[in-house]
């Protein structure tokens, strides 16, 4: 048996309900007249989704945020944060292959590229762990923000496998977007700051 599901663009949040018990099949609305810029603040975007037992809706106004506004820092910072982490520990398991590419760049002179390619690991771990455990969030953002221009820099801004960009401009906006937003939920910065 298969999910029936109805999406529905309204002024009001419970018609598709009522519309969706009645029918009990898929209907898509067919507004009279386009929705304007002007009032697109009044429209809800609803969703109802028949399982074999239950019925599952929701209604999510266009113009307002679907949840908390603590947790999108929260989902950045958790992502980020392992990404640096786990990074770090796998420089440091093969220290002197990264050493050795980081020299093949030619892209500072050999001893400056090999102080790099020995701190950086250390700063990528200091970095993951102030954004997963939310503590001192601001520094941890300005480091991945520091290591994400710096590959930027070396790398350059498209990959060399063919991608449209690097994935590291889209991690130096979340780094920026952290460092701007602050920790979010469930961080050591914002329980001492609540209490």
């Amino acid at each position: 048996m298969g999910l029936t599901y109805c999406f529905y663009i309204s002024e009001e949040s419970a018609t598709p309900v009522s519309l969706v018990l009645r029918s009990k099949k898929l209907t898509v609305s067919q507004e009279k007249q386009p929705i304007s810029k002007s009032h697109l603040s009044r429209y809800y975007l609803s969703v109802a989704v028949f399982g074999p037992r239950r019925l599952i809706t929701m209604a999510i106004k266009l113009n307002k945020p679907v949840g908390n506004s603590l947790y999108g820092p929260l989902l950045l910072r958790q992502a980020l944060g392992w990404y640096l982490l786990l990074a770090g520990v796998l420089k440091l398991e093969n220290i002197s292959y990264y050493a050795e590419e980081m020299q093949q760049l030619n892209a500072l002179p050999e001893h400056i590229a090999t102080l790099y390619a020995i701190i950086l690991p250390y700063g990528e771990i200091l970095a993951g762990g102030l954004l997963i455990l939310g503590f001192l969030t601001t520094l941890g953002s300005m480091l991945a923000a520091f290591y994400f221009c710096s590959t930027i820099y070396f790398f350059g801004f498209y990959s060399a496998s063919g991608q449209l960009l690097s994935k590291d401009i889209v991690m130096l906006a979340c780094a920026i977007s952290v460092m701007y937003s602050g920790a979010g939920a469930l961080s050591i910065d914002r329980f001492r700051e609540t209490g």
